[in-house]
């Protein structure tokens, strides 16, 4: 549902004669926008800075018949030409958003998602609301990763209306889908829909099960096509800090789902450095949880944390959880060599810890030491 404020009435009687040249021009020179330009990326900010006061008085005339049109007699489909006309002399950020308005109650969604667009440009003040009535239109344009991606940016910068967004029919695409549900739990803390999203999250994991086991020969090993969504980042430590960034060198693995108590939920997941074409460094951690998604601990269970430095994990069918540190030696320092035509010598186990997970789902050492081996 389009979000707008009431419009009174009219309240400015304007002269109808403009500034216009026997050529065309505006008294500057500055050619005015024909209806094909109102949404050029360059043209509408160049007409608005050349623009005389005569032209923005004639382009209120035409805006304040627009809205009389719209607001007042119901008349989206008449107002419409009025607002373009307005935008031709004068192209303003409010007279864009009233267009958006009127083109999506006719229905008229692509052109409406246009406008509200060119408003944002022209620093439409809410910009929130602008961003919330561009996702409107995409949802019920059928472009729901647009829309979803428009909210976001509504709830970014401010817009707060959650009952609207629960019961807005234009959302109506869009409400049932992660992502939504992932928003409303980030901006209003929605904790019925947070446990619904971590439901989902745990599901999107393989069922393991018990015992579970990485070898020092598979710690390096990862599958993309388990990437973890970001609408899951608030049950991935680590993950939010790299949501947005444009300089993220991690990715995060969905492993699988270990065990299931009455007090918590056991998941495995990878964090990948993407940072080398070969070798990546990969560790995998498991993490436990509560039923409604809070994260209870989290641990390193296994690691190819370097070509030298290996870490495997396993957790048995008692919940006790064996992690083996390895030092590999190469025949050629793999930072100087490469791995091509390269050989393993050796793997020397020189650390072994041993954990367990408490009726609470913490991870506790095994005897809080650490245990040297050697060959």
């Amino acid at each position: 549902m389009i979000r707008f404020s009431l419009f009174i009435g009219l309240c400015l009687l304007f002269s109808c004669h403009s500034n216009k040249t026997t050529d065309g021009t505006t008294g500057k020179g500055m050619q005015q926008l024909t209806e094909a330009d109102i949404y050029d990326y360059l043209k509408p900010k160049e007409v608005a800075k050349n623009a005389t006061e005569s032209d923005k008085r004639e382009s209120k005339k035409h805006f304040l018949q627009a809205m009389d049109l719209y607001r007042n007699k119901h008349k989206a489909d008449s107002a419409i030409p009025y607002f373009k006309k307005a935008l031709m002399l004068y192209p303003d950020a409010k007279t864009y958003y009233e267009l958006g308005n009127a083109l999506a109650e006719v229905k008229n969604y692509e052109e409406a998602v246009q406008a509200y667009s060119a408003s944002t440009s022209f620093q439409y003040t809410p910009a929130c609301n602008a961003y919330y009535n561009m996702a409107c239109a995409q949802a019920q344009k059928g472009n729901t990763s647009e829309a979803l991606m428009s909210l976001r940016d509504a709830l970014d910068i401010g817009y707060a209306n959650k009952k609207q967004m629960m019961e807005d029919p234009d959302l109506k695409n869009i409400r049932n889908m992660q992502e939504f549900n992932s928003m409303l739990v980030e901006h209003f803390k929605d904790m019925d829909v947070k446990t619904a999203l971590f439901q989902s999250y745990a599901r999107s994991f393989k069922n393991f099960g018990l015992p579970f086991i990485i070898t020092k020969d598979s710690a390096g090993k990862y599958n993309f096509s388990q990437s973890i969504s970001y609408d899951f980042f608030m049950f991935v430590p680590g993950m939010k800090d790299t949501r947005y960034s444009r300089e993220v060198t991690k990715e995060y693995i969905a492993v699988g789902r270990l065990d299931t108590t009455q007090k918590y939920f056991t998941l495995a997941y990878a964090v990948v450095e993407t940072v080398a074409d070969t070798l990546n460094p990969v560790e995998t951690r498991i993490a436990t949880y509560d039923s409604a998604g809070k994260e209870i601990d989290d641990m390193q269970f296994s690691c190819y944390c370097s070509p030298q430095e290996i870490k495997e994990g396993t957790m048995d069918a008692n919940r006790v959880i064996t992690v083996n540190q390895y030092e590999r030696k190469w025949k050629f320092n793999p930072l100087d060599k490469g791995y091509i035509d390269n050989e393993i010598l050796s793997d020397k186990m020189v650390l072994t810890r041993k954990y367990s997970i408490n009726s609470e789902g913490k991870f506790v050492e095994g005897d809080g030491t650490a245990t040297a081996k050697t060959e």
